[in-house]
């Protein structure tokens, strides 16, 4: 096996405490394209597809005359089961991804409120990305034990048809 499907094919420490499986074909044309994503689709490790997702949520109004609110949603992430009742992190910067491993200072985190998404459970979606594989080839002669947690980006989406949450460069 090559590393490029090594990398793909071994779980990711962020998703251990959920199962995760490759996301049907009709999402994952949707959601990530090409050799270097990987799209997982989240469930419960009790068995249940349709999660609560909690995040941080700010807004900003733009807008001189026509005033605008943006809402942008940001990491740490939490998984919410609506039938067993565990809440588990999914997602946070500081920890996961290639700067997270490395200890190195990370992208915006903890913006505004911590909230729901939706108040409806909904199908959860991840994608990263492995660009550049001199770099996981330069972790493994190194003797790094999980090249596939220095991912480069993460993506979270969230519903029936899935919107991006939020996508963070990890590296």
């Amino acid at each position: 096996m090559d590393l490029n499907e090594k990398l793909k094919s071994t779980p990711l420490r962020c998703l251990s405490e959920f199962i995760a499986t490759d996301a049907p074909d009709e999402i994952t044309a949707n959601v990530g394209m090409g050799d270097t994503f990987v799209v997982k689709s989240i469930s419960c490790t009790c068995g249940c597809e349709n999660m609560l997702l909690k995040v941080y949520k700010s807004e900003e109004v733009t807008g001189f005359f026509r005033k605008k609110t943006i809402a942008s949603y940001w990491a740490p992430a939490y998984l919410k089961c609506p039938e067993c009742g565990a809440e588990k992190l999914i997602f946070d910067p500081r920890k996961h991804g290639w700067d997270g491993e490395m200890g190195e200072d990370c992208s915006i985190t903890e913006q505004g409120q911590l909230t729901s998404f939706s108040d409806t459970p909904g199908k959860v979606y991840v994608c990263c990305t492995f660009q550049g594989a001199e770099n996981y080839e330069e972790l493994v002669s190194e003797g790094v034990k999980n090249p596939q947690d220095y991912f480069d980006t993460f993506s979270l989406w969230f519903g029936q048809s899935p919107e991006c949450v939020f996508e963070y460069e990890c590296a």
